[in-house]
């Protein structure tokens, strides 16, 4: 379930049964009445498997609500649905990962590993944030067809980014993996203010509390908070961390 940028809709995915194709339903929140029931952007079969647990969908409204994006951990494209024009307009290049099968030879087969993770727009402008499986995070311009910026906060390793976030100013981005840690990096250059590394069992999750303004990093059990006012660490659960 997604809400749009003052909480006055819903998005979320709804399937009769088993064999009816599933829709994006989207509800006003006020009355809790269906606004719209959105037809998926392709052949529902194709989704079958993440529908049912295979696969995380995911959704996205834009701040001006213009705009729904939707992609899922198996998909390689992120679609984009126009509500001003009722319909899905275009796609942006997802994030797909090519891995050698190393049960063979390498020249002889390689496994594509397609998947998004996480989708979310900027809070003043139709920039949407996404990443994924092949360890990048893009800032994709959806209103000028997609232009998109890429950036790799984490060089050394090939570990997928499993969780991201953005503060409420839309200037800085915390990104962490199942492997090497947190990056909080700045939007406009990609320049990384903050690595953090050391983390036991990665990072599980990241969320933005916008009224004091810090990034909360759920991992190794605990829950560390960071200011981005004064750029410290206002809290640490867990002290088992290399800062």
């Amino acid at each position: 379930i997604v809400s749009n940028s003052n909480s006055e809709k819903i998005a979320f995915f709804y399937q009769k049964s088993k064999i009816d194709p599933p829709n994006i339903v989207i509800m006003n929140t006020k009355n809790w009445q269906e606004l719209n029931s959105i037809n998926l952007p392709y052949d529902w079969s194709t989704l079958h498997d993440s529908i049912n647990g295979d696969g995380i969908p995911s959704l996205a409204f834009s701040s001006n609500n213009e705009f729904l994006v939707y992609s899922t951990d198996k998909d390689s494209l992120i679609h984009i649905y126009d509500f001003s024009f009722k319909k899905w307009i275009s796609n942006l290049k997802g994030h797909v990962m090519d891995a050698y099968d190393f049960q063979k030879e390498r020249d002889e087969k390689v496994q594509r590993q397609c998947g998004t993770h996480f989708l979310e727009f900027m809070n003043r402008s139709n920039y949407l944030v996404s990443s994924g499986q092949d360890n990048t995070i893009k800032i994709s311009n959806v209103s000028l067809g997609g232009n998109q910026i890429v950036y790799k906060p984490f060089l050394n390793y090939n570990y997928p980014i499993t969780a991201s976030a953005i503060s409420n100013d839309d200037k800085f981005i915390a990104v962490g993996n199942s492997e090497s840690g947190l990056r909080i990096l700045e939007a406009k250059s990609g320049k990384i203010f903050i690595n953090i590394s050391g983390l036991e069992s990665g990072v599980q999750s990241l969320f933005v509390n916008r009224e004091q303004k810090y990034f909360g990093i759920n991992c190794d059990g605990g829950t560390m908070l960071y200011n981005l006012s004064t750029f410290k660490v206002d809290n640490i659960i867990k002290k088992n961390w290399e800062l």
